[in-house]
């Protein structure tokens, strides 16, 4: 686990500079060691430059440490990620007499790739990102597995190739990526006035979806999940897509849950394998208890679980799930750490947002930041997560809703504006008793629309309250429908390969290694999720959200976590943000003068605040957006390369 980089400089105009700002830009995901490579010792034009920063969790010895080069000196690689079938591979390998000099899955990693390519690929079960170069034909490939675990970013102009573990890095290289796009004069339609801003649909789809798709800067990317991309000198031989195509068949239900079982307990034996101890993230759910319940199975003891917990004075926007989460380390034996959240969270807000590479409206990014940091000091380097547990057993409320709804669309549609006036009296920013009820219910029914747009209702259960595009000073048609599922199983397929990635999986990275801890996904281990690809969102909510694992839980004792009703462990935001100490994290949101006010409306937006601190609606998930947005474009550009140690202060 660690931050990785790759430096072609086709000018030779950059040098060996760039190169160490880009490694020194990702230092804090890797505490452990820094290495580095350079082929062309001359510096000048077609030199590469290859950058390290370790995190030590297998093979804890310096002979492991990266750029990792083959013996004889003509490949290299860096790599960020765990490939936890390494033993196995490394198994194959020794049968065919190669030689090893270390103990590490980079070095089974590196043989591979020496040996079968981009073919390699699919055989890897874990995480990764990782530069592999051969300096006898300059060829690179650059990979990033098929969930998108681990990230990679590039910019390929003129000036070089830059690739690395985030965009910071990418940005600090020298290579011309151009101004940030959020801020870029663009034409919004034939004849209109140019604007300096977002680009319209980056900007639409953040307000809609809680991210933009793509990095906020002209000609850096974001490579996306399971994608190879090749390169012989300065030409790009082309992108392939290494996820394999599903060949089984789907299961009978009945040899379904043996066969999950199986491939969980696969999953976890994989995970756990390290050097250094490996915790669990314990929430009191389904999916985090039933990871302590298997873990104490795999090995013969739970490992150590770190959770947080919110004070019941938070009334009606608070949580339970602390209640749980102790309840569960005591049933299954384990070691449990808990940190306690309260309001003075909000004032680490820039620290947390500085973290991103490109805003995530999701206040998960506060939470991950906090939890991450506590656990780290904590002496832990690696723990394990429930995420992908919700896209892949169909876990989410609005799976259930929106299969419901689907079921019942002829005659809901028919009541669709009585149901819309019903949802909107409903009290939902209100600490009253049934004010969570009241919210999921108001989100599926103001959300139906008429008739011919019914089949385009699933998206508009995933995303923001539509007060947050109506800002927006112009109306962007044709991204309407952008990514809208028609079916059940077309929401799962956009969860799984839209907001999966993009949101839980990209927060959860940055904001983990800000801190150097690595976080494990035992629900995205690629032979159980090619498994479950087949199977319709049907057979997933055949007895209720995520059946398979709440039945193997309850095989195990843990009906008191199975039968509570779901909430995952979101931050009360609505009653914090209106608490008077922290109307300083609207500041930027105010100024006439700000830069998104280009494109988004200032008197609108004023309205929704105004809305938002007054109202009987729960529109905290919205503002907390606007707060992202606004914040996060501030921070840029003082932070490559630079680190925020204590919280910003509210201004005078």
């Amino acid at each position: 686990m660690c931050g990785i980089s790759f430096l072609l400089d086709r000018t030779g105009q950059l040098g060996p500079a760039a190169a160490a700002r880009m490694r020194q830009a990702t230092a804090h995901r890797g505490p452990d060691g820094c290495g580095s490579h350079q082929f062309g010792p001359d510096g000048g034009p077609g030199t590469v430059y290859l950058g390290h920063n370790r995190l030590k969790i297998v093979d804890l010895s310096d002979d492991a440490a990266q750029p990792f080069l083959s013996a004889d000196g003509r490949y290299a690689l860096v790599f960020n990620g765990e490939i936890y079938n390494w033993r196995e591979l490394r198994a194959e390998l020794e049968a065919e007499s190669v030689p090893f000099r270390t103990h590490s899955d980079t070095e089974v990693l590196l043989h591979l790739l020496v040996r079968e390519g981009t073919a390699a690929l699919p055989r890897l079960r874990g995480m990764f990102a990782l530069v592999f170069y051969d300096s006898a034909t300059g060829r690179t490939l650059a990979a990033r597995d098929e969930h998108g675990i681990k990230p990679l970013f590039l910019a390929d102009t003129d000036e070089g190739l830059a690739i690395a573990s985030e965009i910071g890095a990418v940005r600090a290289s020298g290579v011309v990526v151009g101004e940030m796009e959020f801020l870029r004069e663009v034409p919004l339609r034939p004849g209109a006035i140019q604007r300096t801003t977002f680009a319209p649909n980056a900007l639409h789809n953040y307000l809609t979806s809680r991210f933009a798709w793509r990095p906020p800067w002209w000609n850096l990317a974001k490579m996306p999940p399971g994608a190879a991309l090749l390169w012989e000198g300065n030409e790009r031989l082309g992108r392939d897509i290494k996820t394999p195509e599903t060949t089984i068949s789907t299961p009978p239900t009945t040899a379904l849950l043996p066969e999950v079982e199986q491939l969980l307990r696969q999953s976890l034996t994989r995970h756990l394998r390290a050097d250094v101890p490996v915790g669990i993230w314990l929430s009191g759910g389904v999916d985090s208890t039933l990871l302590v319940a298997l873990g104490r199975e795999t090995t013969g003891a739970a490992p150590p679980c770190f959770g947080v917990s919110l004070a019941p004075s938070e009334g009606s926007f608070g949580t339970d799930d602390y209640h749980f989460g102790r309840q569960a380390a005591a049933l299954f034996g384990a070691e449990f750490t808990e940190f306690v959240v309260d309001d003075s969270i909000l004032l680490h807000t820039d620290e947390a947002l500085a973290a991103l590479g490109q805003p995530i409206a999701d206040s998960a990014v506060l939470l991950t930041w906090w939890l991450a940091r506590h656990t780290r000091a904590a002496d832990v380097k690696a723990v394990l997560s429930g995420a992908g547990a919700d896209e892949w057993f169909a876990g989410y409320n609005r799976h259930r809703a929106f299969a419901w709804y689907h079921r019942n669309q002829a005659w809901v549609e028919h009541l669709a504006p009585l149901l819309r006036a019903t949802g909107r009296a409903l009290p939902t920013g209100l600490n009253v008793p049934g004010r969570k009820q009241f919210q999921l219910a108001r989100k599926l029914l103001t959300r139906i629309g008429p008739k011919d747009e019914g089949v385009h209702a699933a998206a508009r259960f995933a995303a923001l309250d539509d007060s947050l595009p109506k800002l927006l000073g112009y109306h962007v048609a044709e991204l309407d429908r952008l990514m809208y599922p028609s079916s059940e199983n077309d929401l799962l397929a956009h969860d799984r390969r839209a907001y999966l990635p993009h949101d839980i999986l990209a927060l959860t990275d940055q904001t983990s290694m800000r801190h150097g801890l690595e976080v494990r996904t035992p629900y995205l281990d690629q032979d159980l999720t090619r498994f479950l690809a087949p199977l319709p969102a049907a057979e997933l909510l055949r007895h209720g959200p995520k059946w398979l694992l709440r039945e193997l839980l309850n095989q195990r004792g843990g009906q008191a976590f199975t039968r509570r009703r779901k909430e995952g462990f979101g931050l009360p935001l609505t009653r914090w943000l209106r608490l008077p100490t922290y109307s300083w994290l609207f500041d930027p949101v105010r100024r006439r003068d700000h830069p998104l006010f280009a494109n988004l409306d200032y008197g609108r937006t004023q309205e929704f605040l105004a809305r938002f601190l007054t109202g009987r609606h729960d529109l905290g998930a919205e503002a907390w957006a606007l707060i992202t947005l606004f914040r996060w474009v501030d921070l840029q550009g003082n932070l490559v390369g630079q680190k925020i140690d204590s919280p910003v202060q509210p201004s005078a």
